[in-house]
Parts: structure tokens; C-alpha cells; sequence
């Protein structure tokens, strides 16, 4: 208002500045001296030169008058100073401050200060220093500044005020001079308006902005204001009818085009939307997470969901809020629409975990569950979990019953038994619609742990699943392998036998079990019960109950397995007449492999023969020889059909079956035994000599070896020489061999001491006389035989250490009749004790030593484990590929072998033959450690094969059937995050990644994942991520164009 007062009264203040002029005194003084006309003439002239803005010549001119004049209080001077100061000013001297400071300093009396404080305010403002501009323009005396000088005044100060954020004190100096026609009203118009927009005074910015229409400076900006302030009115129409014009512009076409568009999305109209937002989003630098948002709900409206999850993800881009609440659920819904169930699902779970839109969340949590049900995947019991969290959150939806039957499917259908079981036993009650998912659960959870031996566990979960009886089968079947467990455990400790017979009988009492197809089966099992007891009588009566009550669900190798222990049983009883039985029903037992066959021929044999059918035990020695050419049993047989003939007088016969036995091998088992009775046959045949030529072969062979045929053999020489009458060539022999008749009586008397304790089985009392043979005797006749006793009745106490000394010692002494049995022995104590190294070198001399094929494959089994330990993985899988050949072994030690031959051709980058082991070891051996690690390695084959699709479908199935084998599961998560890259997913990969980060178990994968995914968002960073900024662009170019500044402007996007 004081500026409008100001331009009213500028036609008197003329004539009062004339009248002051002619009247100031001494003004029209004829007493001035030439040297003042001088001084005026060149005053003029510089002031003429100021005003044309020649403000170098100007400056010289003022300065020249400073210099010359005599006294500096001369008012020429005074203004010469003040003009020169002025002049620096508008050169940009870097002294003009201190020059303009100093006349204040020299001349404060001048009326000239006044405006040299002005001046230091312009100064000031071109510096930027609007804190000074501020201050300057403080000292101002308004009244006495020309009407341009005011309106500079208003603007420059008002534009300072608004640099320093004093919004409402700019506002009122811009609002002074805007409707005035000088210079600033312009921009101040501008300024005024602007700010009403940031201040939602949207109607006047409007009015304002229309005025600058027409303004060469202005003009060309207002009307993106304009399209905005309507669009941020809500007048979207009118943004529609307003806009398109201005697309037309290069530099703001792709802001238009978002405002046109985002008024088509507000108005529902999301077909017309798309093409606008899509331009915006190909033409601008500064697409923000909520354009992104926008275009993909557009898209998702029209059905374009494709194109709409593009947009959902960059719209996430890795934050936690509405927006990206909404981007996920929605996303979820277009994978729904193009079939992908499994990415719809985790999309459902990251909108379930956010909780800016409850709706949202509710209907979110529903659908992951929903979904992980329908899928049959739920690795981390995602289902499980999400339904019990929806049920307590949200107690009164509508959708109540069908989540609690859900819920119950799921436990019901799980395949991670032990979080599932673990999830029910948080439930305050186990309802009775729970209950059979409970009972069910429970249940598989055992056998998962029954299958990889955890046997307590299997118990505590199989008592579980009896809790509630819902289903008498699997009530029934729960206490079947609750026997099996049971027997597993009698293996280290043989009280549980009794624990498993009556958990058997109770299970063939419980109603439904008779329909069961291991009814009989338990019956076979409680006969094995009392049969690994030696309750033989109770044993047989359980065989034969099986097999009077055997079926169709009953396999001929268990029948023919059961009748083979029948005839064991009856034999151990001394019952041979029904030994022999059995044995016989046994061999007539069609089974797949002759595996067994010839060792019940071979006790059939033995039964006959104690019965006095020599002829017939002999026939059956050599048709078992004839059958079964490779049988372990080959030289027992010779040997006893060697015998056989023996006792019916047939020496010729005997000898040559004798003979050849030993020539096939002269230090096995039976090869002192055939020299003795070959001897004994010359002997009958009345030929000494051939007889001791036989027998001194043999004590060549037991010499210094410590047992019992020594002496024994040395009696038959004896008696021989005694016969012949060369009693000297006898005792020439003795003393040859080392032996001395008078230490063999004490010898033999503490010998028979110990041996009759043993025999009987006193091991205790048996030890005492063991050990006082060996002190006394160190190098006794006997030796071999004690160390041999030592190291059985040690072994049967639980003695191993001392065993093992004995064992070792025994076979110190070379090739004895102990050879295998301490052989078997030692390698079993050096494996349970965990020293490796020894039980290797055991069961390689058994391997080579051993004649029985079944002794030597079982020490092929264990030096296929032993170097497992050992961490020798070529031997262990040398020896695997021997293994898998076997008969009739365990599922388990197949499933080991398999399992070690797929690693080995992985090895050697042999896949093919890699994954035909890996999926036999899976085959023999489901649901343990094994089976998930080549299930792992099989999908591991198909990512190297570059076969991604059917690598993802396999990775999905090897982590949700193997969930509860953390360490594969965990791997395949991993395997499946490098597959989506490999796949160029990167939003899938970052999604699993984070979700094992979330829900795993192990820290060293967990750890690893978060590795993967800080590598994932480096590479992303100079391509993703377009930074927010506003939809206004700074105005460019207008610096000192007029005399002013107009600077940049924020104001917040579309939103």
C-alpha cells in the first residue's frame, strides 16, 4: 500500500525537490572559485556516465575527484565516494562490500548511508546470502527509495524470506508489488501464486497463474500448474478437457501424460489410463513406485496381467508399505490368473505379513493357506501356520469353518511331520476334529524316525499316536511299529526283545489289526523275538503259528525263512527227526534267489547224519555240491561227506574225497583234519609209515601255533612209533618238534582246568584259569586254545579291550581253526570303537583270507562304511559298487551304496550314471538323510544340465517332500534362488532367498542366503529403483535476466 501511496504523490515531491534547489543557500553563490566549477563540470560528467551505465569511465571520473580534492568532507566528494562505490557494485569488484562498508564508516552523517544499505542488501541477494539480504534490507528506510527501488525492495527481500523458508513473510512482500505494473510484479505474481499451490490455496494460485498466461517469461510454465492444481482439485475432467495440448512439449510431455492419465485412473476409466501412463513411463527419469503401482492396477483392471506384474514388482521394490501391501496381494491374484498357483501363493504370504490394509491381510492369509494346501507344498508348515494365525486373528469371519476344515486337511496331508506335529501340540486342546490329523501325524513322524533308527523318539511318537484311537487302523498299526521299534533297539540292548514280543500280541488284539496284511507278520517277528533269545520252544511255536495262519500278503522268502528256523530251532534241541523236516520244506520253497538254500541242504545233511542215515546224509552232501557249486558251504560239505564215508568203512572213498579237499586248499580249515583222518584210514589199512607221513605233515602245520592238535597229533606219532618199536626214533622226534612229555602233563592239567569252566560257561571262573595258563605258561602247548577262550569270555562280559588283546594274540600264531572267528571278532571291536584304520585292515584279510562268501560280504559292507569314516570316498565307493551286488542284504545298506556310487560318478561328471544311482538309493531307502541328499543331487544334475523348467519343478518337490532334512531342504531353497536367475527372475530368486532368510533353521545357510541377496541388490542398483522426484521441473535459464532469480520449487508428485 505504501508503494501505491508513493507513485500518487511523485508529481508534488517534483515540485518540492525543485523548490528546495533554487532556494538552498549559497546554491546560486557568485563567490564559487574555478576550482569548484572544475570539479562540477567533471562531477556531471561522471553521473552522466553512471547513468548510462558506463561504470568503468564513470568510476575513473568519481575517483579522480577523490584524489584531488582538498577536503574530503566536500560534498562532492561525498558523492563521489558513494557513486564510485556504486560503480564497483555493478562491476562486480570483489571490494565493492568493503567499499560500500567503509562510506559507512567514513560519511555516517551522510543522507547517502541510507542508500548504500540498499545497495548492500543487492549485494547480498546476487551473493545468495539471504540471511544479510535480510538484514541489510532491515536498515532500509522505505520512504526514502524510489518507486523501482521499492518494488526491488518487496521482491528481493520477499524472495530471500522464501529461500530461508519463511513461506507466509514472502508471501506478504510479493503480495505488495504483484498487481502494480513495474517490473517485479511479474515474477512476484509468480512467487505469490506458487506458494498458495504449496499451500492448498489452490483457487488462488489459479487466479494468478492465469494472469501470467501471456508473460513471455511465465507464460510457457503456468499451464503445467495449472493441469496440476486442477488435477489436485479433484477436477480431473477438467485436467482431461485442459492437458492434451500441452503434450506438445518436449521438455513436460511426459508429466502431462501422467496427470491425463492418473485423471483417466481416478476416474475408472483404466483402458484410456494406460496409454498416457506408459508414455509417462517411457519418457521420464523419475518414475516413482506409485506410478508403477498405478499402471500395473490399470493393466490388472483390464485383464492385461502380464504387463500388470511388471509393474506390481517395481511398485514393491523391496519396501514394507500400502503400497507395496497392495502391489503383492494384487500381484498374487494375476499369478492366480495365469495359473502359477506357486508364485500366487507366496505373493499371499508377503501381502499376509504386512498390516497397513487388514482386509488385505485377512483375505491374504487365507489364500497362502488355501493355496499351500491345494499345492501340496509347505515345506516351513506355511499352512499350518498361517490358518492358526488367521483363526486367532480373526475369530469371528465369516470363513471360520471353512479354515478350521482346511486346517485339519492340512495337518492331515503334510509331509513335514515333525513342525506339523509340533504345531497341533500348541494347541491349547486337541479338538476331536483335530484329533485324527493329530493321530495321523503323529503316527508318520514315528515311522519317519523308526527308518533313520532314532528309535526313542519313534516311541514317544508312536505312544502319541495311540493317544486318540479315531482310526483303529492306524491305532493298530501304531502299535505294530511300536514293536518293530523295539526290536530295532534289542540290537544294542537284548531286554527289549520282551518289550517287542508284547507290544506284538497287543497289537494282534486290537480291533481292526486282523484285516491288517501284517497280522501273520507279527507272529513271524515275535518267533525272531524268542529265537535272538534262545527261548527255542517259544521261538518254534510262534514259526509254526505263522505259517499255518500264512497268506497271500505272506512272501515265499519269508515262509521259506521261517521253516529254515524251524529246522534251526528243532536242531538245537536235539530234535533231529523234525529238524530235518523243516530243513527239507524249507528247500522245497520256491524263492527268487537260491540265497540259504544250501545251508538248510547242508543242515539237513547234519540232521540225517546224527540220525544214523549215513547213506542218505552223504547223497545230500554231494547233490548240495552239485546245486550249488559256489556254496560257502562247498567245503563243509566235502569234508563231511568225507566223514561220512569214514564212519560206513569206504576208505577208499573217504581218502580220495579227503585227498582232494585238502589239495584245494591246503591251509583252510579242514586241512590238518584231513591229514589227521587220512592218516587214520592208512592206519586202518594197517600202513604206518604212510600214516605218520600224514600226521607229521600236520604237525608241521600246528607247530608253535599253541592249540590242541599239536598234542593230539604228537599221541598218534607216538603210539605209531611205540607200534613199530622205535621208541628212540620217537623221542628223537619229541625233542625235533619241541615238545616234553613231563610239561605237557602240568600244561595239559591246567589246560583241562580252564577248558571244562569255558565248556561249560563259567566265563567268570573260566578267566581265573585262563589267565593263570597264560602267566604260567606263555608259550604253552595250549596257548592259541587259552588266548582263544580268553577272548570269547572276555567278549561275552563286555570286555572288548581285553577280546580284542586275546583275538589279536590268536592271530599272531598264523593259521588256526580260530583264524575266522577272531578275524569277524576284531574287525567287529575295532568298528564299534571307532578305530577305522584297524577295522579296515580286519575286514580286508577277511575279504581275502575267508572262504564264507557271507562272512566276506559282510566285511565288504563294512569297509564300504569304514572308509566312509575314513573320509576315503574312492575305497568307499570301490567297495559300494561290490555291495550293490549282493544278495538279500538290507534296503539300508543298498540305499548306502547307491548312494555312494551317484557321488563318485558326480565326481567324475558322470551324470547319467550319477542319477541312476542317486534315484536307486532314494528307492531303497525313502525319507532318510541319503534319500534327500540324492534328491538334492538330482536336481542339482538338472540345473547343470541347464534344464531350469523341470530343475524348478523338481527343486519345489525335493523341498516340500524333504522339509524335515534341514540341511538339503535348506540347500534346495538355495539351488532354487541360482535357478530363477539362471531363469533371469531375479524378483522369484530374491523372493525364495528371503523367504529361507525368514523361516529357516540353519544359520550357515541362512547366512548364505543373505550373501545371495546383497549380491542380487549391488547388481541391481545402477538399473532399478528410478528415484521419486516432483512432477514440477525447475524453471531454467532466467538468472539476472531481468535483475532477479527465480529458483527451483519443490512440490510432491501424484500420489
Amino acid at each position: 500500500m505504501l508503494l501505491k501511496a508513493k507513485l500518487l504523490g511523485m508529481k508534488s515531491s517534483v515540485y518540492y525537490i525543485l523548490f528546495f534547489v533554487l532556494f538552498l543557500p549559497g546554491f546560486v553563490s557568485a563567490q564559487q572559485t574555478q576550482v569548484y566549477r572544475s570539479t562540477d563540470v567533471i562531477y556531471r560528467s561522471a553521473v552522466d556516465l553512471f547513468e548510462k551505465q558506463k561504470y568503468v569511465l564513470a568510476q575513473d571520473e568519481f575517483d579522480k575527484i577523490i584524489a584531488t580534492a582538498a577536503n574530503k568532507n566536500d560534498l562532492f566528494v561525498v558523492d563521489a565516494a558513494y557513486y564510485s562505490s556504486l560503480c564497483a557494485l555493478e562491476l562486480f569488484h570483489k571490494d565493492a562490500e568493503i567499499r560500500l562498508k567503509q562510506f559507512l564508516a567514513d560519511y555516517p552523517e551522510s543522507p547517502q548511508c541510507r542508500k548504500v544499505k540498499f545497495q548492500l542488501g543487492r549485494y547480498n541477494y546476487r551473493k545468495k546470502k539471504y540471511g544479510l539480504t535480510i538484514d541489510w534490507f532491515r536498515q532500509v528506510e522505505i520512504y526514502d527509495l524510489k518507486t523501482e527501488e521499492l518494488a526491488e525492495y518487496y521482491f528481493k527481500r520477499g524472495y530471500a524470506h522464501y529461500e530461508l523458508g519463511h513461506i507466509d513473510t514472502a508471501k506478504t512482500d510479493f503480495y505488495e508489488i504483484k498487481e502494480l505494473d513495474v517490473k517485479y510484479s511479474a515474477p512476484a505474481t509468480y512467487y505469490y501464486s506458487h506458494i498458495s499451490y504449496l499451500q492448498e490455496s489452490y483457487e488462488t494460485a489459479v487466479q494468478g497463474f492465469l494472469k501470467l498466461g501471456t508473460n513471455e517469461t511465465f507464460g510457457p510454465i503456468v499451464p503445467y500448474y495449472i493441469a496440476q492444481i486442477y488435477f489436485l482439485q479433484a477436477r480431473y475432467e477438467d485436467v482431461i478437457a485442459y492437458a492434451p495440448p500441452l503434450l506438445d512439449s518436449a521438455k513436460r510431455a511426459s508429466e502431462i501424460a501422467q496427470l491425463i492419465g492418473a485423471s483417466y485412473y481416478r476416474t475408472a476409466r483404466y483402458k484410456e489410463a494406460i496409454p498416457f501412463l506408459e508414455k509417462h513411463y517411457n519418457k521420464t527419469n523419475t518414475f516413482s513406485r506409485d506410478d508403477a503401482y498405478e499402471l500395473g492396477y490399470a493393466h490388472y483392471k483390464v485383464d492385461s496381467c502380464n504387463a500388470a506384474k511388471e509393474y506390481f514388482q517395481q511398485a514393491i521394490a523391496d519396501s514394507s508399505d500400502a503400497i507395496s501391501q497392495n502391489s503383492w496381494y494384487h500381484l498374487a491374484d494375476c499369478y492366480l490368473k495365469t495359473d502359477n498357483k506357486l508364485q500366487s501363493r507366496n505373493a499371499f504370504v508377503k501381502a499376509s505379513k504386512m498390516n497397513f490394509d487388514p482386509v488385505i491381510r485377512e483375505d491374504a492369509l487365507f489364500n497362502s493357506a488355501r493355496l499351500s494346501y491345494e499345492l501340496d507344498f509347505s515345506p516351513f508348515n506355511e499352512a499350518i501356520v498361517a490358518l492358526n494365525e488367521y483363526l486367532r486373528e480373526f475369530p469371528h469371519t465369516p470363513r471360520h469353518d471353512e479354515a478350521y476344515t482346511l486346517l485339519t486337511n492340512v495337518y492331515l496331508s503334510s509331509k513335514n511331520y515333525k513342525e506339523a506335529l509340533a504345531a497341533i501340540e500348541k494347541l491349547k486342546t486337541i479338538s476331536p476334529p483335530m484329533q485324527p490329523a493329530y493321530q495321523k501325524v503323529a503316527y508318520n513322524r514315528g515311522i519317519e524316525l523308526y527308518k533313520n533308527k532314532n528309535y526313542d523318539n519313534a516311541l514317544i511318537c508312536f505312544d502319541k499316536a495311540v493317544i486318540f484311537p479315531v482310526n483303529s487302523e492306524l491305532n493298530a498299526q501304531a502299535h505294530y511299529w511300536k514293536a518293530e521299534t523295539w526290536y530295532g533297539k534289542a540290537a544294542s540292548d537284548s531286554t527289549c526283545y520282551q518289550n517287542s514280543i508284547s507290544e506284538f500280541l497287543l497289537f494282534q488284539i486290537i480291533p481292526g489289526a486282523t484285516t491288517l496284511p501284517n497280522y501273520n507278520t507279527a507272529d513271524y517277528n515275535i518267533g525272531y523275538c524268542y529265537f535272538q533269545q534262545k527261548k527255542w520252544e517259544s521261538s518254534m511255536l510262534a514259526f509254526r503259528k505263522y505259517l499255518v495262519n500264512k497268506t497271500a500278503d505272506d512272501t515265499n522268502e519269508k515262509i521259506f525263512d521261517a521253516n529254515l528256523r524251524l529246522g534251526d530251532g528243532y536242531f538245537r534241541l536235539k530234535d533231529f527227526l523234525n529238524s530235518a523236516e523243516f530243513y527239507e520244506k524249507a528247500i522245497v520253497v520256491k524263492t527268487k534267489d537260491s540265497h540259504f538254500k544250501d545251508y538248510a541242504m547242508y543242515q539237513q545233511a547234519m540232521a540225517l547224519g546224527i540220525q544214523g542215515k549215513k547213506k542218505e546224509k552223504a547223497d545230500l552232501l554231494k547233490k548240495l555240491r552239485e546245486n550249488y557249486p559256489n556254496s560257502n558251504f562247498l567245503a563243509s560239505s566235502r569234508f563231511e561227506e568225507a566223514r561220512t564215508l569214514h564212519d560206513l568203512r569206504l576208505y577208499d572213498q573217504a581218502f580220495e574225497a579227503y585227498s582232494s579237499l585238502y589239495a584245494s586248499n591246503q591251509k583252510g580249515k579242514y586241512a590238518i583234519s584231513c591229514l589227521q583222518n587220512m592218516g587214520l584210514i592208512y592206519r586202518a589199512k594197517n600202513d604206518p609209515d604212510n600214516a605218520l607221513i600224514q600226521y607229521k605233515k600236520a604237525v608241521e602245520m600246528v607247530k608253535g601255533k599253541g592249540t590242541d592238535d599239536f598234542k593230539n597229533l604228537l599221541i598218534g606219532i607216538k603210539e605209531l612209533y611205540l607200534e613199530k618199536g622205535q621208541l628212540e626214533q620217537w623221542e628223537n622226534y619229541a625233542s625235533m618238534v619241541g615238545y616234553s612229555e613231563s610239561q605237557s602233563v602240568a600244561d595239559s592239567t591246567l589246560y583241562v582246568v580252564a577248558q571244562r569252566a569255558y565248556s561249560v560257561g563259567k566265563s567268570a571262573d573260566a578267566l581265573v584259569q585262563l589267565n593263570k595258563y597264560i602267566q604260567k605258561f606263555p608259550m604253552g602247548i595250549y596257548i592259541t586254545d587259552i588266548n582263544y577262550m580268553r577272548a570269547e569270555c572276555s567278549f561275552k562280559n563286555n570286555d572288548l579291550p581285553g577280546a580284542l588283546e586275546s583275538y589279536v594274540a590268536v592271530l599272531s600264531k598264523g593259521q588256526t581253526k580260530y583264524v575266522e572267528r577272531c578275524l569277524t571278532q576284531s574287525a567287529f571291536i575295532y568298528y564299534k570303537q571307532a578305530d577305522y584304520r584297524n577295522a579296515s585292515i580286519m575286514y580286508l584279510r577277511i575279504e581275502n583270507e575267508i572262504a564264507n562268501t557271507d562272512v566276506q560280504n559282510n566285511a565288504r559292507v563294512n569297509l564300504m562304511r569304514s572308509f566312509i569314516f575314513r573320509k576315503d570316498m574312492d575305497s568307499a565307493s570301490i567297495y559300494a559298487g561290490k555291495v550293490v551286488t549282493i544278495l538279500r542284504l538290507t534296503n539300508e545298506i543298498y540305499g548306502q551304496a547307491h548312494y555312494l556310487l551317484g557321488k563318485a560318478a558326480l565326481n567324475r561328471n558322470d551324470r547319467g550314471e550319477a542319477e541312476k544311482q542317486f534315484k536307486d538309493t532314494e528307492k531303497a531307502v525313502p525319507n532318510t538323510e541319503y534319500a534327500a541328499e540324492s534328491r538334492y543331487s538330482l536336481c542339482l544334475i538338472k540345473y547343470n544340465n541347464k534344464e531350469y523348467k523341470a530343475t524348478e519343478k523338481a527343486l519345489l518337490k525335493e523341498i516340500n517332500d524333504y522339509a524335515g532334512f534341514s540341511l538339503w531342504s535348506g540347500r534346495g531353497w538355495l539351488l532354487l534362488a541360482d535357478n530363477y536367475l539362471a531363469m533371469k527372475d531375479t524378483f522369484q530368486a530374491k523372493y525364495v532367498l528371503q523367504n529361507y532368510v525368514d523361516n529357516g533353521d540353519l544359520q550357515e545357510l541362512i547366512q548364505l542366503a543373505k550373501e545371495k541377496l546383497n549380491l542380487i541388490e549391488a547388481a541391481q542398483q545402477h538399473r532399478l529403483l528410478r528415484k521419486e522426484e516432483d512432477l514440477i521441473i525447475p524453471i531454467d535459464n532466467l538468472n539476472d535476466k531481468n535483475g532477479y532469480e527465480i529458483e527451483p520449487i519443490n512440490k510432491g508428485g501424484v500420489q
